[in-house]
């Protein structure tokens, strides 16, 4: 799409948020402001998630450049009222995807260093916004990679959605893997069989991503006979198929092959 489009859709945007600044007038503006947390003394706490927050737009104001856009997301850079501009606001859909991502991002803060900070998430005008760290592009060796997806696996989250623009970089270098859309957090399933998930109608917790390619291995290597294996009876086999699909983004190869000799030491532990 051009950069005409995406400049039409940013002043759009804007205006939403000029009209509402305006409709919220002086007086009602001070009284909104002086009740509310700034970022540098807002706490990451269940409280963060702020459903239909009319208030919230006084908070973060448009810096003025439009970021990036993918689906239904766009990005815009924002500052607080200290005319701070380190953060950016994720726009999108108030979606599953968004659920995803909002439950896995304040399960996940403080956890690690590459996980980014958050410092409000509220929808207003059926739009959901995610106030996070403003972060830079990075390239980073695939070991660096591998070492923070199993790092993510220990927490009970698979991001499954860990191509080469999801990894970021802040200003002293850390690595921050972004975009938690696509997570799943496989406890939330306990009780589904693989047969199950495997269904086209199927959608677990918030994910549908991984599901094809799971079918795909599945249905080759075990010859139906794991179709009906109940996950809370057999979890560790797959979280160990979900952490190697998860790292096919980077080393697809490799851990094809894994996946495969996953399932059929499992089918031949199923057949003894």
């Amino acid at each position: 799409m051009s950069n005409l489009f995406y400049k039409n859709k940013y002043n759009k945007y804007k205006q939403k948020y000029l009209d509402l600044k305006h409709k919220l007038g002086g007086s009602q503006k001070k009284s909104i402001e002086g009740e509310s947390k700034t970022p540098s003394s807002l706490s990451i706490n269940k409280n963060i998630y702020i459903p239909n927050c009319q208030q919230c737009k006084i908070l973060w104001k448009i810096k003025g450049d439009y970021i990036d856009s993918g689906g239904d997301t766009e990005v815009f850079e924002v500052c607080d009222q200290s005319n701070n501009c380190n953060y950016v606001d994720k726009v999108q859909n108030i979606s599953s995807p968004f659920e995803t991502e909002m439950q896995a991002l304040i399960s996940l803060q403080n956890k690690s260093s590459f996980i980014p900070k958050i410092f409000q998430i509220y929808t207003l005008d059926n739009k959901a916004h995610i106030i996070m760290e403003n972060l830079l592009p990075g390239k980073f060796s695939i070991d660096e990679k591998l070492n923070i997806l199993d790092e993510l696996h220990k927490y009970g989250w698979y991001h499954l959605d860990a191509h080469s623009h999801n990894w970021m970089k802040r200003s002293n270098n850390e690595i921050v893997l972004i975009d938690y859309g696509e997570s799943i957090y496989p406890e939330d399933i306990l009780n589904e069989t693989l047969s199950d998930i495997m269904k086209k109608n199927f959608i677990p917790r918030k994910s549908i991503r991984y599901i094809p390619q799971l079918r795909f291995f599945i249905n080759k290597f075990s010859n139906g006979e794991l179709n009906n294996l109940k996950l809370k009876d057999n979890m560790e086999f797959f979280k160990q198929i979900l952490s190697f699909i998860d790292k096919m983004k980077i080393r697809r190869s490799l851990y094809s092959e894994k996946i495969k000799n996953v399932i059929e030491e499992k089918v031949k532990s199923l057949l003894t």
